[in-house]
């Protein structure tokens, strides 16, 4: 099992579309749990609005771990501008996270 790091940019002004999706996301997460072992959304500083967003992605193979990233919400309506997703090399000690 690989450990896959999905980084997601939002387009700018869609923040319509994270208000009509959140929910549905929400629930993606909850449902892929097995899979997506962290989700973040990333913003510069505390309290401001997200520009995209990250997860830490348990998956065999990559085209798998893209399926995810790629029927979320999010991504399917429209908010996410893409994604650019790496295979992790975990440092010793950590693999136990995941």
């Amino acid at each position: 099992m690989t450990i896959w790091v999905a980084i997601f940019e939002d387009k700018p002004n869609t923040q319509h579309l994270f208000d009509e999706n959140k929910v549905a996301h929400l629930a993606y997460l909850a449902a892929h749990s097995a899979q997506v072992k962290f989700a973040a959304g990333l913003c510069e500083n505390e309290g401001e609005p997200s520009y995209g967003g990250m997860w830490v992605i348990k998956a065999d193979r990559r085209e798998d771990a893209a399926r995810i990233c790629e029927n979320d919400p999010f991504f399917t309506g429209g908010r996410r501008a893409g994604y650019k997703l790496a295979a992790a090399h975990v440092a010793p000690g950590f693999e136990t996270l995941f």
